[in-house]
């Protein structure tokens, strides 16, 4: 066996159907991965979250209707978030030139990073793979993430978690907001 099948063997399966993941839950800690900056720099994500609270988004990608209008939502409440002590990092598998096209369509402040390989996405619990009906043979199954919204404490503790298979429905900014303002911890 080859050492990327073997990598490959260490993550947790991903189901057929966005219906079937099985997310992180709340209480559950959030495990080790290794992400990529829009500068193409890997950042490991436990030394992001043990800065400050955290706001996790995981997202389809910069191509994806539904993800603009929502992480151009979540900028709305940034400096709220901000106040609150949190800072926000939003996951996707785009490579870091699609990150960067994010960016630039929505005007984002807060940081966006690549799960390419879906490695941190799969740890999670929210990869599955994309029915693609009549792929052609050969082709290569599709990992996306189920979109998710995490609230986590510097400890790596999930405070707060949101979660839908169906893909056009997203958490209301200011539900987010409340439930953020509810988990932050106190401010000096």
């Amino acid at each position: 066996m080859g050492s990327l099948a073997l990598f490959a063997s260490s993550l947790p399966p991903a189901p057929s159907s966005p219906i079937h993941v099985k997310p992180l839950q709340v209480g559950d800690v959030v495990p080790k991965g290794v992400l990529v900056g829009m500068d193409g720099k890997k950042v490991n994500f436990l030394d992001l979250i043990h800065q400050k609270p955290t706001l996790i988004i995981f997202y389809r990608g910069f191509w994806c209707p539904f993800c603009n209008a929502h992480l151009g939502k979540l900028q709305t409440i940034l400096p709220d978030l901000q106040k609150l002590g949190y800072q926000v990092i939003a996951i996707s598998p785009d490579p870091p030139d699609g990150l960067k096209r994010m960016q630039d369509r929505t005007g984002l402040t807060y940081s966006l990073y690549s799960d390419t390989y879906m490695e941190l996405t799969r740890r999670f619990g929210l990869a599955y793979y994309l029915d693609q009906g009549s792929s052609m043979p050969g082709a290569r199954p599709v990992l996306l993430p189920v979109p998710a919204a995490y609230l986590v404490s510097v400890e790596g503790n999930i405070l707060y978690r949101y979660y839908n298979p169906d893909y056009r429905i997203r958490i209301d900014t200011q539900k987010l907001l409340e439930e953020a303002s509810q988990a932050a911890p106190p401010q000096d």
